[in-house]
C-alpha cells in the first residue's frame, strides 16, 4: 500500500506546531560575565608604547606593549510584545512602563498622510 504524498508534509507540520519552543532569557549578571570573558574581549597587540624617564643622571627609554580590546558598550533587545524582553531586568521595566511605552510607540503622527 502506498502512502499519499501529502502525509509527510502534514506530519512535519504537526510535529513543528506542537513542539515546545525555547525562549532565551538572561539577566544583568550574565551580560556582565559574558562581556568580561576572554572570548568576548578580543585582546590584540596593536603597537608599542615608548616611555621617557628622565632624572638628574640622564634619561632612559622604556617600552611596553600597547594592547587594544573590544568591550561591548550596548545591549540591544528585540521582542514582539511589551514585557517580552529576554533581558529579565529590562522586562520588568518594560512591564511597568507598558502604558507609557504604548502611548509613545503607538501614537500615529497627525501630520503624516493616512492611506
Amino acid at each position: 500500500m502506498k502512502t499519499p504524498r501529502l502525509a509527510f508534509p502534514v506530519a512535519i507540520t504537526l510535529i513543528a506546531a506542537f513542539a515546545p519552543f525555547a525562549q532565551a532569557s538572561l539577566n544583568t549578571a550574565q551580560i556582565v560575565a559574558d562581556s568580561l570573558s576572554p572570548s568576548c574581549i578580543q585582546w590584540r597587540v596593536s603597537g608599542i608604547c615608548y616611555w621617557l624617564f628622565c632624572s638628574w643622571h640622564g634619561c632612559t627609554v622604556k617600552t611596553s606593549v600597547k594592547v587594544t580590546h573590544y568591550l561591548p558598550e550596548a545591549v540591544v533587545s528585540t521582542y514582539h510584545a511589551p514585557g517580552g524582553n529576554p533581558w529579565a531586568d529590562m522586562a520588568q521595566v518594560s512591564r511597568l512602563s507598558g502604558g507609557l511605552e504604548n502611548a509613545v510607540t503607538g501614537r500615529y503622527p497627525t501630520w503624516l498622510p493616512r492611506e
